[in-house]
């Protein structure tokens, strides 16, 4: 079970421009224009004082992330079931040139990814040993993954000190049917349900920077208990990543 939990919730809540890749403008734009006819719903409260929605705050990030390809993303992500717990963490360099460094800690296991004029390396025993696979990094840029946003359930918005949050409640699994693509629903199917809350942040300049979540999974007669978050700095501020030498050896 923590296994298929790891794909799926690393996929709709860590991840969150692969699962944007897919989409196209006019999707996104009746998303919009849906979730715009549910503004009054959304508003909210603490210290808001009706200034903005929360689909409004969505719309002005992905309008702030147009053309912004580089970032930093640290993310982590915790299952516990029973008395066993495994772990992830994942740092994403990506890059204004269309390139990308990506470090997986597994267990406290480290495999660093390196993706180069459209090829795919992996950093081993001081050398990169090239993959056969191609894969497109187009779903990774900052604007894709601010993108995705749309997809998300309607939450509650709340100010912050120094910008924003929004606050959306899981409640069963048709809430993050809007965040499945076809591998991912399969694997939601295996569950009896799900509980818990996710809360996306925003600076005080409406740009996306980050989340956190926790929840609550049912299935396969087992319960686990997952903890997410994901961070993303140095925005439009990574010029190129740093390669190493014997790239080109």
């Amino acid at each position: 079970m923590k296994k298929t939990l790891s794909i799926l919730f690393l996929s709709m809540f860590l991840l969150a421009g692969c699962n944007a890749g897919g989409n196209n403008g006019e999707q996104e734009n009746s998303e919009q224009d849906e979730s715009a006819n549910d503004a009054e719903q959304t508003e909210e409260s603490a210290g808001n004082d009706g200034e903005i929605t929360a689909d409004q705050l969505i719309q002005n990030a992905v309008s702030n992330s147009e053309g912004v390809l580089s970032y930093t993303g640290n993310q982590e992500f915790t299952v516990e079931q029973g008395e066993e717990t495994t772990s992830f963490q994942s740092v994403i360099n990506y890059d204004d040139q269309n390139e990308m460094k990506l470090s997986v800690d597994h267990d406290g296991q480290v495999t660093s990814h390196y993706m180069i004029d459209g090829s795919h390396y992996i950093y081993d025993n001081n050398q990169l040993n090239e993959m056969d696979s191609t894969d497109s990094l187009e779903a990774n840029s900052y604007e894709a993954v601010v993108s995705s946003l749309s997809d998300y359930p309607a939450g509650e918005l709340s100010s912050l000190e120094e910008g924003y949050a929004i606050t959306v409640n899981i409640d069963d699994m048709s809430t993050i049917e809007p965040l499945l693509n076809e591998s991912t629903s399969e694997i939601a199917s295996s569950f009896d349900s799900v509980n818990g809350t996710l809360q996306l942040y925003f600076d005080a300049e409406e740009r996306f920077t980050g989340s956190q979540l926790e929840a609550t999974v049912t299935g396969e007669g087992e319960e686990a208990t997952i903890q997410a978050a994901a961070d993303y700095t140095n925005i439009g501020g990574i010029e190129a990543i740093e390669i190493p030498q014997n790239l080109n050896e």
